[in-house]
């Protein structure tokens, strides 16, 4: 078990910075993606000694071309992509000037038990959806996405801090090294392990983050927990809500009379038509369709109001950088997306006290795509 805090030095003659011992967090919203590559070259150009970066799709050339630069400086630099982005211009530079390079999520085939069969998913049903920079192990911008040449809103988490920093470094690790979403073991058991046993970060404010790392720690199923615990109300942002049992506990808390407001966007319903029929005939929640922008980002905010007693009670807000799946590979023996076979980031903010700015951020996104958005 880690200790919660560095001990200093007993002699030593010269403070630390603060930084380098106390998570802190600060939240964009970027509404272009130069804006967003903005953020992350800036993290890479001041990189001094390493960089560990995830990059989902390599579409337009900044980010690229800052990593080569780090590269040719002497940067030790890591870079993983989806192993279906190869030909991307971002990714040929990356890979023309010899930068270390891992292309993630290939296809999976394996003997299902369950139904005595071989099943098989193709490389597209696999994402890596990690969009990442961490610099010089010491500070690290994480987002929905990274290296996208489409328009859309993306929430940039600045971080820093050694607890969050070492988690997000163990699970660059194990994708750097081979073992990603679809690296299964003999028996049709996930390969990748949890990074930590602690999954709350302490800030110097009232803010307590959490990061969790799909598949192995279950994040579309942290949601649907999320939602059936809820005391007041939930707002959802997403591209594409393609989960059974979501869509079921947004039902039951909307028939109990809890505030329930979802927002999907373009892509909803290209994933299966048979959930895309259950969210339709759902009943008992608001359904609106957002259309600004190709990118969407995934957001839930939990209990933003206060609940009917009148009490305020804590609020989260989870961040995913990919679409709400199901949590299952086979549905009636059937393979179907799901997030089991996607490599991704959560990032969840609780406040115990009125919203932090940061939360306050969040939810004015969730407000500006209301606010233009579409009854379903």
């Amino acid at each position: 078990m880690k200790r919660l805090f560095p001990l200093l030095a007993l002699f030593s003659c010269q403070t630390p910075e603060m930084g380098d011992s106390f998570n802190q967090i600060s939240v964009d919203v970027t509404t272009s993606p130069e804006d967003a590559s903005a953020a992350f070259v800036k993290l890479i150009d001041g990189a001094k000694k390493s960089l560990h970066v995830s990059i989902p799709v390599g579409e337009e050339m900044a980010i690229a071309t800052a990593l080569v630069a780090a590269h040719e400086r002497g940067v030790a630099v890591e870079v993983i992509t989806d192993i279906d982005q190869a030909s991307d211009p971002g990714i040929v530079l990356l890979s023309d000037n010899f930068v270390p390079l891992t292309l993630a999520d290939a296809g999976l085939t394996y003997f299902e038990f369950n139904i005595n069969a071989d099943v098989s998913f193709s490389s597209e049903a696999c994402e890596m959806s990690h969009a990442y920079v961490v610099a010089d192990r010491k500070k690290a911008i994480s987002g929905p996405s990274a290296g996208h040449a489409g328009a859309g809103d993306t929430v940039l988490f600045h971080a820093q801090g050694e607890q969050i920093i070492e988690d997000m470094l163990s699970e660059h690790l194990q994708v750097f090294g081979g073992i990603d979403a679809v690296s299964t073991t003999a028996y049709d058991s996930l390969a990748k392990s949890i990074t930590d046993v602690r999954y709350r970060y302490p800030t110097q404010t009232d803010l307590d983050v959490e990061v969790w790392f799909g598949p192995q720690e279950r994040l579309t199923k942290r949601v649907i927990d999320a939602v059936y615990g809820a005391r007041a109300s939930v707002h959802i942002l997403t591209n594409e809500l393609a989960n059974d049992g979501l869509i079921r506990a947004l039902e039951v808390k909307g028939l109990d009379g809890f505030n329930v407001r979802v927002i999907v966007g373009p892509n909803f319903g290209l994933t299966s038509a048979r959930v895309k029929r259950l969210y339709e005939d759902a009943v008992g929640f608001e359904k609106l369709r957002s259309t600004r922008g190709d990118v969407i980002p995934t957001v839930v905010i939990v209990d933003y109001n206060k609940a009917r007693d009148g009490k305020k009670y804590k609020t989260q807000v989870m961040v995913i950088s990919h679409d709400l799946y199901s949590a299952s590979r086979l549905v009636g023996g059937q393979p179907i997306t799901n997030d089991q076979l996607i490599d991704g980031t959560m990032w969840t903010l609780v406040d115990y006290d009125d919203p932090s700015a940061e939360i306050n951020t969040l939810f004015d996104l969730w407000t500006s795509h209301a606010d233009s958005a579409e009854a379903f």
